[in-house]
């Protein structure tokens, strides 16, 4: 069929072309890196130049872990402590809307209009 002999004349063609580029380049075929074993000496190390804390850390009051440091994480760290500090202390009452309660006993708490008119004060504060 006719399809067939244009396919023919394209692998043809294409044979060709390739025996030209094989012939006119001197080059080496493209080849894999081969992979090659690490010994043991050259394994990831430390170097240890008298820091107290090696390696990461969880913050006791704000409870971010973060690396001492690290500049990146030292400054998110002061972020969240910062905003950790500002939060207030909300005694627990009768009538919240508690949305989430954690482990550590925190929880939040969900304020509207509907809720008593001291809660919302004291949010206002």
């Amino acid at each position: 069929t006719n399809l067939e002999k244009k396919f023919d004349e394209v692998a043809t063609i294409n044979n060709k072309d390739n025996n030209n580029n094989n012939n006119n380049d001197n080059k080496p075929a493209p080849s894999t890196p081969k992979k090659r074993k690490r010994s043991a000496l050259e394994k990831q190390s430390y170097l240890d130049f008298g820091q107290k804390d090696f390696g990461g850390k969880t913050c006791p009051v704000c409870s971010m872990f973060y690396c001492p440091g690290d500049a990146t994480d030292e400054e998110i760290h002061q972020r969240v402590h910062r905003e950790y500090l500002s939060t207030w202390e909300f005694g627990k009452r009768k009538m919240e809307n508690c949305v989430r309660v954690f482990e550590n006993g925190d929880r939040v708490v969900k304020f509207d209009k509907s809720s008593p008119a001291k809660f919302r004060e004291k949010v206002k504060k």
